[in-house]
């Protein structure tokens, strides 16, 4: 699990991923930018900061300002801004594992870092800060050109050696806070302090996750996102969906818990755990995703009618869509430096796009499986009014609402595993640390 030594192949694939993306669009060299502060409106208090997703993909150096510049056949060169500043620290620069594989160049103020760059004629550009681009004289169209993104973004949808290792080691930190918080959650802990207890398992502060975490007890299990993290204590059931990072790179876990007084979970919690495990065994190369979606649908009408949800066959129930209220969302998408990660509706390197089926709009992921893809595969049955109350008006008898109110005061569950495809299968990463 020791991503280091993997590192000096994953930049190699990199500069190749780079190198054909220029000669496919004919610009003679690429800059990277990492990004700057965002700030919020009309204050002077800035969004807590993340590199350009395309930066980050190359190394794990942090901060505003800093810059890639990548030309076929020459070594990357980073130019690594620390401003002279009194106010905030400047980012460090540990290049511990990585250093050697760039020529760095260190500048202190925008000044410098232009006068470093080279003849910038023929570069394109990726990054937030469009006016840094003109600054340094990318032309308009050279600006996040969108064939170049598409090169980059296809490159970034199967995962080198080293980018499996740090999800690995992501998950294994991960494993840990998220036991701390089911521990806490049985003592009768509320949604913060659950939320508190994963944190200090993991040593991180809120602002080293991946992802905000999604703490929610009871009803609130049946808010998708929900962020709230209340001080109501004694839940009967825990949804935690929460991730950790290493060198940069995500993993996305959800796990639902049960007490004793969760009259009525815990048949569906079973049930759930099979279909999940059902579903990702089936998972190879060469599948489509799309069929994979859809087969945890029919899976999900014969739980549904098992557990005496619907009152109608589990073929009319996935044919008539009484599934897609009870698991509104996709079943999963691809995972990397971006939690939901690019390319996931990208089926070509030029860009061409398969969008989700008209059924299942939420679907982050519509592309064939291919060895080295890093994908979450995460099922959930809810109870959402929201969603359910076209069919209650209706009278749709196929819908057993007493039995389906019975379930309400809990929310909901979901069960999500990170998954590698490889060339002979898969490989379930979180199970590996975290049953």
């Amino acid at each position: 699990m020791n991503y280091e030594n993997h590192y000096h192949q994953h930049v190699q694939y990199r500069q190749h991923t780079v190198e054909h993306a220029l000669a496919e669009t004919g610009y003679h060299g690429l800059l990277i930018h990492s990004g700057r502060p965002m700030p919020y409106f009309a204050d002077d208090q800035y969004a807590p900061f993340r590199s350009t997703p395309h930066f980050a993909a190359w190394l794990p150096a942090r901060g505003p300002g800093h810059c890639l510049v990548l030309r076929t056949g020459q070594r990357p060169r980073l130019l690594h801004y620390a401003a002279a500043d009194y106010w905030y620290e400047p980012s460090a620069l540990d290049p511990s594992f990585w250093g050697a594989e760039f020529d760095i160049h260190e500048v202190d103020s925008p000044g410098a870092l232009r006068r470093a760059l080279p003849d910038t004629d023929g570069f394109a550009f990726i990054g937030a800060d469009e006016a840094v681009a003109r600054a340094w004289g990318i032309v308009t169209e050279a600006v996040n050109d969108n064939t170049v993104r598409a090169h980059l973004d296809w490159g970034r949808g199967t995962k080198t050696a080293y980018e499996i290792a740090c999800i690995e080691v992501a998950t294994e930190r991960a494993a840990l806070a998220h036991t701390a918080a089911a521990n806490e959650f049985m003592d009768g802990a509320s949604e913060l302090e659950i939320h508190q207890a994963y944190l200090r398992a993991l040593g991180d502060t809120d602002r080293d996750l991946p992802y905000d975490n999604i703490v929610a007890l009871d009803t609130h299990a049946a808010v998708l996102h929900y962020q709230n993290k209340r001080q109501h204590r004694d839940g009967a059931l825990l949804l935690i969906d929460a991730g950790a990072s290493a060198s940069g790179y995500a993993c996305d876990i959800t796990r639902t818990h049960l007490r004793d007084s969760a009259t009525g979970m815990a048949s569906l919690h079973a049930a759930l755990e099979r279909l999940q495990q059902t579903l990702c065994a089936q998972l190879q190369p060469g599948i489509s995703f799309v069929d994979v979606h859809r087969q945890a649908h029919r899976l999900a009408a014969e739980l549904l009618c098992e557990l005496e949800l619907l009152s109608c066959s589990a073929q009319q129930a996935f044919d008539n869509g009484y599934t897609r209220p009870f698991l509104p969302h996709g079943l999963g998408h691809l995972l990397g430096v971006q939690v939901h990660d690019v390319g996931g509706h990208q089926h070509s390197a030029n860009g061409a796009i398969g969008a989700p089926p008209a059924e299942y709009p939420a679907l982050r992921l519509t592309r064939c499986l291919a060895p080295g893809m890093v994908l979450t595969i995460e099922p959930g049955i809810y109870v959402i009014d929201q969603l359910l109350q076209p069919f209650r008006e209706s009278g749709n008898s196929a819908f057993a609402w007493p039995a389906i109110d019975r379930l309400r005061p809990y929310g909901g569950v979901r069960i999500e595993d990170n998954v590698v495809i490889t060339p002979s299968g898969h490989r379930n990463i979180t199970r590996e640390y975290l049953a």
